[in-house]
């Protein structure tokens, strides 16, 4: 944000997407040590958005960490939707009011600030984040590209699905 306010703003350039998502699932995967949570990544290889990279990789980290770190069983999943990028997870949800900078839940290690400071950097770096939540239900962050800066390039075949952390089953 402070680069914004100094004329500094770097230019929308063509992301793709998987080897960001796996960057920053690899990066974050020790916070899930010792929980029984599978990551589900749904983002093709060719899904590319064209978008400022470094706004997109805080927003993406930001999501999945907070995932990663409130989900201590059941499922993150990371996936390409209707041109937005998706993080699903079943951890506790958020309470209302937890939005606003300095407010933070009980199981919180942070300063309150993270979901305040992402909606600002979204709103800038023309990215329409929705964050859809109740306590006890999960929590579904979008990040919508699709309306501003971005083509998609995504071929009509299916998906692909990998799970890259979490528990291995039978």
């Amino acid at each position: 944000l402070a680069l914004e306010d100094l004329g500094q703003t770097p230019m929308a350039e063509p992301v793709l997407l998987l080897p960001l998502v796996e960057s920053v699932v690899i990066q974050h995967a020790h916070l899930l040590d010792g929980k029984a949570v599978e990551v589900v990544v749904d983002v093709d290889a060719k899904d590319c958005v064209v978008c400022r990279r470094a706004a997109l990789a805080i927003l993406l980290s930001n999501l999945v960490s907070n995932a990663f770190s409130h989900t201590s069983a059941g499922q993150v999943c990371i996936s390409m939707e209707q041109g937005c990028l998706v993080v699903t997870d079943s951890g506790p949800g958020i309470a209302p009011g937890l939005y606003r900078a300095g407010a933070k839940g009980e199981a919180s290690d942070g300063l309150g600030l993270g979901l305040s400071i992402i909606h600002r950097l979204a709103e800038r770096s023309g990215i329409g984040l929705e964050i859809e939540s109740a306590a006890g239900a999960g929590t579904r962050a979008v990040l919508r590209v699709s309306d501003t800066h971005v083509a998609l390039t995504r071929p009509a075949r299916g998906r692909h699905w990998r799970r890259i952390a979490g528990p291995r089953q039978g």
